[in-house]
């Protein structure tokens, strides 16, 4: 009789040397727990740019106590390199050592900070999975290559199903870095054993490594509650097609350790080609489901503070800010995942966890998302605060910077203009904040408060902001 189906997970990747970029991201690390944890891979080669203690602690911040069990882990190896420079950065000792040994690559490393320069966003999504799988083509043992891209790569097509295939190339100007990466990959090594997984939003874990699990700088719509829940009051406005009402279309998400599980059941089982992680695979929702959480969880005192949502297939009407950063919250394809329709749904590797609750999961949820929020920054803080006016500079060179967690630091002017914008840019939106080195001036009139004070901090895009000894310029 065959062995059960759980066994055979376990013993497939038993027997597996694994070479794994990203691992610092919500993802990488979802999948460095399962493969170090869950299913005991022979070795997990974890390509990072930092020393060891540095990554000792995102994966803290990230993981908690978790964490521990991958650095107490003796099959975890952890390798200084850089996937954006050439042979990735690895002494050659390494090099030699991953590309003898590996038969399973995961390429989970990219570039999310879309405030980068292009040429850096290209090198970091583009360049460097190349640079991988240079590497992979040279590895005599190598089973499969999974590059790790998103189901948003083809948002240059119009509404409706996308296929799990590699599109041709469409409109040049609305090709996505990630779309490109797929097309070179294909293009420039048609015989590695490759494996592309487009997830679409990637949301919170349902238990693994624990319930919530997700750095929410990496966690878009994670972000997009915390801006609907912010007490600005007013309108947010939504266009909708010509016949629609409200937010009925999908708006794809599915959790992190789902898309870990689907993606190492396809590795186990030799897939190759493109499958998508896409709600199809968890729950669909819509929209509507999204807003209508706010409604059911936020607590009453901060929800009466809220925009009103509202939709217009008038197009004339300017939508809001939140609806022109998340663009895709408006759009209605549905991402065919037929290829995983086999898939366990059981087992270590399973794709429906027992005992889950959505309504709690998604009230859970929320309430992280609450606890996140600068519920002081636009409090009016007389004696305690300074207001920003367009005709003022903010002089930056006293801020202090809490980055990832890393400790306190002291950060050159630029850099703390840069992420100082960030906060603008939150809550007047990029085309209101300007740029001018070591300052910065909002572009129209208004005031933006700054709390300061041992306590203050700000999160945005994985950055946290301590702001201390704030002091204004003419």
């Amino acid at each position: 009789m065959a062995p059960p189906r759980d066994d055979a997970v376990l013993d497939f990747f038993a027997n597996q040397t694994v070479f794994l970029t990203g691992s610092t991201g919500g993802l990488g690390g979802c999948v460095l727990y399962k493969l170090a944890v869950t299913l005991k891979a022979a070795r997990i080669f974890v390509l990072v740019r930092h020393d060891a203690e540095t990554v000792r602690r995102k994966w803290e911040a990230s993981m908690g106590i978790k964490a521990d069990d991958i650095f107490s882990n003796d099959r975890v190896v952890l390798l200084a390199g850089d996937c954006t420079k050439p042979r990735l950065g690895l002494s050659a000792k390494d090099y030699l050592a991953v590309q003898k040994s590996v038969s399973v690559i995961i390429n989970a490393s990219a570039n999310i900070d879309f405030y980068d320069p292009l040429v850096k966003l290209v090198a970091s999504n583009c360049l460097s999975a190349l640079e991988i799988a240079a590497l992979g083509a040279a590895m005599p043992n190598l089973r499969r290559f999974v590059h790790v891209s998103t189901a948003y790569a083809n948002s240059f097509l119009d509404d409706g199903l996308v296929e799990e295939k590699v599109y041709p190339f469409g409109n040049p100007e609305s090709e996505l870095l990630q779309h490109l990466a797929e097309q070179l990959l294909v293009q420039r090594f048609p015989r590695l054993p490759l494996l592309i997984v487009r997830p679409s939003s990637v949301g919170p874990a349902l238990e693994v490594p624990f319930s919530q699990y997700m750095p929410q700088a990496s966690c878009p719509l994670s972000n997009m509650y915390a801006r609907l829940i912010y007490p600005t009051g007013g309108a947010n406005t939504w266009h909708v097609p010509d016949g629609v009402s409200s937010g009925s279309n999908i708006l794809d998400e599915i959790p992190v350790d789902i898309v870990a599980n689907m993606m190492l059941q396809h590795v186990c089982r030799g897939t190759a080609g493109v499958v998508h992680a896409g709600s199809e695979l968890y729950i669909p929702r819509t929209l509507d489901h999204f807003l209508a959480d706010l409604e059911e969880h936020v607590p009453d005192e901060w929800r009466r503070k809220m925009a009103k949502n509202v939709f217009t297939a008038d197009l004339s009407q300017r939508q809001c800010k939140i609806a022109n950063f998340y663009r895709v919250t408006t759009r209605d394809w549905w991402f065919c995942t037929l290829r995983s329709a086999g898939l366990d749904s059981t087992g270590p590797l399973g794709l429906s966890p027992q005992d889950h609750d959505p309504d709690t999961y998604v009230r859970d949820r929320l309430a992280q998302v609450m606890r996140s929020l600068p519920k002081d920054m636009l409090r009016e803080c007389e004696g305690k605060g300074l207001a920003l006016k367009a005709s003022s500079v903010l002089n930056v060179s006293q801020l202090i910077v809490l980055w990832l967690g890393a400790g306190w630091e002291e950060v050159p002017q630029e850099r703390l203009a840069s992420l100082l914008v960030l906060v603008l840019d939150f809550f007047y939106g990029p085309e209101q904040v300007l740029d001018v080195g070591a300052s910065v001036v909002p572009r129209r009139c208004g005031a933006f408060h700054v709390s300061y004070g041992g306590s203050q901090t700000f999160h945005h895009h994985g950055v946290q902001l301590r702001l201390q000894q704030v002091h204004q310029s003419r």
